[in-house]
């Protein structure tokens, strides 16, 4: 992306997008924020400071699409990229495990279910 502070800035324009989506329901910021999102995921060094960030937002985009295997995936690197110590963990947990029981309610496997139980104890502690 070049300039060093763009992925922020596009960052930022993808969230701009999903609460708007969220707010009005046009369907063209959802896919717009997702479009974006995974630009932003693919251009952004591993390193980031905002890559957590970044992958849950992206995640919460994928699951108000529906688009549940790719926001589990998502959800999990989200959680991976947030040191165990770092205050948005519970949430990004509990993202995860929404993603899961999301998924587990449309295809009824249950060791989703089992995950989102799972994560969703360890977001709570």
């Amino acid at each position: 992306m070049g300039y060093p502070a763009r992925v922020s800035y596009a960052a930022d324009l993808g969230r701009a997008l999903y609460m708007r989506f969220e707010r009005h329901g046009d369907p063209s910021d959802l896919e717009e924020a997702i479009a974006t999102g995974r630009r932003v995921v693919a251009d952004s060094p591993v390193d980031h400071p905002d890559r957590a960030t970044i992958l849950a937002n992206l995640g919460c985009a994928l699951h108000s699409h529906a688009e549940l295997d790719e926001a589990v995936t998502v959800h999990e690197q989200a959680v991976r990229a947030t040191p165990p110590d770092d205050p948005d963990l519970a949430g990004r947990l509990t993202d995860l495990g929404g993603a899961f029981i999301a998924r587990f309610q449309l295809t009824g496997a249950r060791g989703d279910l089992r995950t989102a139980v799972r994560v969703l104890r360890k977001a709570t502690r």
